[in-house]
């Protein structure tokens, strides 16, 4: 079984690194396989975005993204997360990743 990420219901981004979430727990509100966070940055943004979204806690996002140094990748992370998924074609720093502008969104 692969990595999984959830969002609980009381707004906090659980991560499960064996995976195994019960889909059909009134806890869970939404799950997220490794495939679509892992495979770049903008996936991980992504995901912190449909969370952000559905009610993730902002406190919690933050400590995703420091924890995961996102900063070095993606500069103005926050842009994309908590205004709702503007994409490097609108002045966001995507630090030269070639194709990053259709990544996003």
């Amino acid at each position: 079984m692969t990595a999984q990420y959830y969002l609980h219901t009381n707004g906090e981004m659980i991560y499960k690194p064996h995976g195994g979430v019960d889909y059909t727990s009134d806890f869970v509100k939404h799950v997220w396989e490794e495939s679509e966070f892992a495979p770049t940055p903008f996936a991980y943004v992504k995901m912190m975005t449909q969370a952000y979204q559905l009610g993730a806690n902002p406190e919690r996002l933050h400590e995703m993204a420091e924890r995961t140094q996102l900063r070095n990748y993606i500069e103005k992370w926050e842009e994309v997360v908590f205004k709702n998924g503007l994409d490097c074609k609108v002045g966001l720093d995507c630090k030269g990743v070639e194709g990053a502008e259709n990544e996003l969104f």
